[in-house]
């Protein structure tokens, strides 16, 4: 480039600035040389690759001038309408099987920044011991997320994570294990995990929970049912034990359902479900997001009646949200006096959704003072059922157009 040349490092902190405009970027990136990398290792930080397209990305792999190594994020999808014969496609064993013409490099080695895999409809069974071993090579890899990623047993799942000892977030989207009954082998003890989110919008499979029990490290958990009825969610006992292993490491609970809807003969029996998941033994919460639907919110009596019996006790909880509040039939007054015990002495937030239908959206969007007025009337109807809680100044309404 004839002209003013600019420093390295001042080159690297206009093109950090335009981190998330990819148009800017492809622009910078046919500027010069020196322009190149710093404009790819943002354009290039996150991929996803496509069955059909595993042979051309190995290609990329094998080039010498390829930038493939800024690589952060990493996604090996199928398309929705071949999502059924991914299940036996064999993209995945070929990357991981890949050896360079001098065989010095592997898919690992061609991406050695690699910190976040995901996989989606993949049958484990179709992986070679060589191509399961591949998953070895990934030494940066920090979060691990599979969708509708298919098991024969608990002991290939078990055999998988024992191969990601830095694993710290885990995400499992309708993951399926087809034999879960006897013992399995368990999983080498993930001792940087920190972060699991499960999440079905079918039934959940017993037995994989206990995959990865104990896990003391552990400080978030998101859980995303379909229902909290009988034959959607029939592994609180397993939760239960993963929590119970976590202890004070756990600062975060999350229980979500999908929707409404069950199954025929199905009860929406969420007091009964939860039963087997003691929270008390998690010392240091500091937040509780509910989806509940029932006149039955799980866990607060029982975290609140555990204070009484702990001299040591030091309250941490400072988030509560409980998804459909408004909608409940509780004895208000008997909530807002619990909420103003020990244990949620530094409560700073009760977080609750107000429902707005789209017509009404629609039509607060074309008024907004007016449409401000409606969410807040309704946040001041509410908060007159929990005076105790609104003299704190811990009531967190938040507008919600979805059911």
């Amino acid at each position: 480039m004839s002209g003013l040349q600019l420093p390295n490092e001042l080159i690297s902190i206009i093109i950090d600035y335009l981190h998330d405009d990819k148009p800017t970027l492809k622009i910078c990136a046919l500027i010069c040389r020196d322009w190149i990398a710093p404009s790819r290792s943002h354009l290039l930080r996150s991929i996803r690759v496509y069955q059909y397209g595993v042979d051309k990305f190995i290609l990329l792999c094998d080039n010498p001038f390829s930038t493939i190594h800024y690589v952060r994020a990493f996604e090996l999808a199928a398309s929705q309408k071949h999502e059924k014969e991914f299940y036996n496609n064999t993209a995945l064993r070929k990357l991981l099987t890949w050896r360079s013409p001098d065989g010095q490099r592997t898919i690992a080695t061609a991406l050695p920044q690699l910190k976040s895999l995901s996989l989606c409809h993949i049958g484990f069974w179709i992986l070679s011991d060589e191509a399961k071993e591949g998953f070895a090579g990934f030494r940066s890899l920090r979060e691990l997320s599979m969708l509708n990623v298919i098991f024969e047993s608990r002991d290939q799942l078990s055999a998988l994570l024992s191969l990601l000892p830095q694993l710290e977030i885990l995400s499992l989207t309708d993951i399926q294990v087809y034999h879960t009954r006897g013992r399995h082998s368990a999983v080498a003890l993930l001792s940087k995990l920190h972060t699991i989110k499960m999440k079905t919008t079918r039934h959940m499979h017993r037995g994989i929970v206990d995959v990865f029990t104990p896990c003391r490290s552990l400080r978030v958990f998101h859980l995303h049912v379909r229902s909290f009825s009988g034959s959607s969610f029939a592994c609180g006992d397993e939760v239960g034990r993963l929590l119970a292993s976590a202890g004070p490491s756990l600062k975060e609970f999350s229980a979500h359902a999908q929707s409404l809807l069950w199954s025929d003969g199905d009860v929406d029996d969420t007091s009964i479900r939860f039963q087997p998941i003691d929270l008390t033994q998690n010392t240091c919460l500091q937040r509780i997001s509910l989806d509940i639907r029932d006149g039955h919110i799980p866990f607060l009596r029982q975290l609140a009646d555990a204070t009484r019996l702990s001299p040591s006790f030091t309250p941490t909880l400072q988030s509560l949200e409980i998804k459909y509040l408004p909608q409940l039939t509780i004895n208000w007054g008997a909530f807002d006096h619990l909420l103003q015990l020990p244990y949620f002495a530094e409560l700073s937030e009760l977080k609750y959704y107000i429902h707005v239908s789209p017509t009404e959206r629609g039509m607060m969007d074309a008024d907004e003072k007016a449409g401000d007025g409606t969410v807040r009337r309704e946040a001041e109807v509410f908060a007159a059922r929990l005076p105790r809680c609104k003299a704190r100044g811990i009531l967190c309404p938040v507008e919600s157009t979805s059911g």
